[in-house]
């Protein structure tokens, strides 16, 4: 496989979902740089595949408090003009949800990008990803166990709906095991998918989000020959 671009970066990564040529790139809690800085940085590539440069040119960047553990580019909400590339949202390192304007990291205005910063999470925000069907409908999951759904209908006031729970969680356990990576399906909408450091694999049904959320619980091969 032939090599098109290359960046010398320690970053969590996502495409633009509206103009492919972009990618965010994130700083990544717990990985050290050849420079041993401890900044971190959001920042945006294009990526011209025509040119022979290896290394992307930078379209704009902005600094970060914390360092990102997980990154995801929506598509822009409905009725969202002054979102022409969507929302960039960064699951970070001390537990809270950033989201971000990618125009104005990219025009050069001076404005500020950050649209706001949802400190929900207890531990590390370890996955985001926004629906593809509803794009305005955004899911995180942390160490502290804890599954979010989040409507950015209007990013800068963005509303949580109930907390949705594994069975450990759910069970009372007083330390539930933390969420790894959270995956929308791509076929149907309201099904959401959760993995937690148990290796056990859960699936989220959302149709109604005002209801308690159904859970079906599957266990890895690992832990089946635990059990």
């Amino acid at each position: 496989m032939a090599m098109l671009k290359q960046l010398d970066r320690s970053a969590t990564v996502a495409f633009c979902p509206l103009s492919p040529s972009l990618m965010a790139a994130g700083t990544v809690a717990g990985a050290i740089d050849m420079s041993f800085s401890t900044n971190s940085v959001l920042e945006v590539f294009t990526l011209d595949f025509a040119s022979g440069d290896v290394a992307p040119p930078l379209s704009g960047s902005v600094s970060v408090p914390e360092r990102f553990c997980r990154i995801a580019w929506g598509n822009k909400p409905s009725d969202s003009s002054n979102l022409p590339y969507g929302i960039i949202a960064g699951g970070l390192a001390d537990g809270s949800i950033c989201l971000w304007n990618p125009a104005a990291i990219t025009d050069g205005s001076g404005h500020n990008p950050i649209l706001t910063r949802m400190p929900k999470h207890t531990g590390a925000v370890k996955g985001v990803e926004f629906n593809s069907f509803s794009p305005n409908l955004l899911a995180s999951g942390a160490a502290d166990g804890e599954l979010c759904i989040w409507d950015v209908a209007n990013p800068s006031q963005p509303s949580l709906y109930p907390a949705l729970k594994g069975p450990a969680a759910a069970a009372g356990v007083t330390t539930p095991p933390e969420i790894t990576y959270i995956g929308w399906n791509k076929k149907v909408q309201h099904i959401l998918a959760s993995t937690q450091v148990i290796a056990i694999y859960f699936l989220f049904s959302t149709a109604v989000l005002q209801q308690p959320a159904r859970c079906m619980r599957f266990a890895t091969d690992r832990q089946q020959q635990k059990s």
